[in-house]
C-alpha cells in the first residue's frame, strides 16, 4: 500500500514537471508565428515569433529558436501605416530602427548589431492591431570581434503579444 502511494506521488510530480513545461521555454508559452531567414546562407529555424507593441511608439519583432541558443530581434519606431499600406524602414544603429542576431550571449555566445555601416531594411507589408507581415534583411557586426553576419531572405507573419523576453 505504501509503495502504491509513493508511486502515485512520484507520478504526480513527474506530470507537474513535464506536463506544465509549456512550449519549450521554462513554462512560457511562446507565440508561434511564421518567421524565416538565413544566417550567412544557412536557414535559421525559429518556431517562436511575435511582435511586441507595448512600448509607446516602438515595435519589437522577436524570433527565437526555442532552445535558448539563437534569436533575432528588430526594434523600430512604430510607423503610422494602415493595413493596406507599405513601410520600408532602414535598420542601422542608435536607439531606434536597429536589428541584432544573438547566439546565446548569456553563456558565451555572440551578439551582432546593425550600426552606421552595417545596415538593413525592414519592409512592413501589412500592419493591423493584431498582426504584422513583411520581409527583412540586415548585415550586423559583433562589437567585440568585428565579425559580421549576413541575415537574408527574412520574412514574417506574426501576431502581437505582450511577451518581452
Amino acid at each position: 500500500m505504501r509503495l502504491t502511494h509513493l508511486l502515485c506521488i512520484v507520478g504526480f510530480l513527474c506530470l507537474l514537471v513535464v506536463g506544465c513545461g509549456g512550449s519549450g521555454g521554462g513554462g512560457t508559452n511562446y507565440p508561434r508565428g511564421t518567421f524565416t531567414s538565413r544566417v550567412n546562407g544557412v536557414p535559421l529555424v525559429t518556431p517562436f515569433a511575435w511582435v511586441n507593441g507595448q512600448e509607446a511608439g516602438v515595435l519589437k519583432l522577436w524570433a527565437w529558436t526555442g532552445d535558448g541558443v539563437k534569436y533575432i530581434e528588430i526594434h523600430v519606431a512604430r510607423p503610422a501605416v494602415a493595413a493596406a499600406d507599405v513601410a520600408d524602414i532602414t535598420l542601422a544603429g542608435g536607439t531606434t530602427n536597429w536589428a541584432m542576431y544573438d547566439t546565446n550571449s548569456d553563456v558565451g555566445g555572440d551578439e551582432y548589431y546593425t550600426d552606421a555601416t552595417h545596415t538593413g531594411t525592414l519592409h512592413i507589408a501589412a500592419l493591423t492591431d493584431t498582426q504584422m507581415t513583411g520581409t527583412f534583411n540586415f548585415i550586423a557586426r559583433n562589437r567585440t570581434t568585428g565579425a559580421v553576419v549576413n541575415i537574408t531572405e527574412g520574412s514574417f507573419d506574426v501576431a502581437f503579444s505582450n511577451l518581452n523576453p
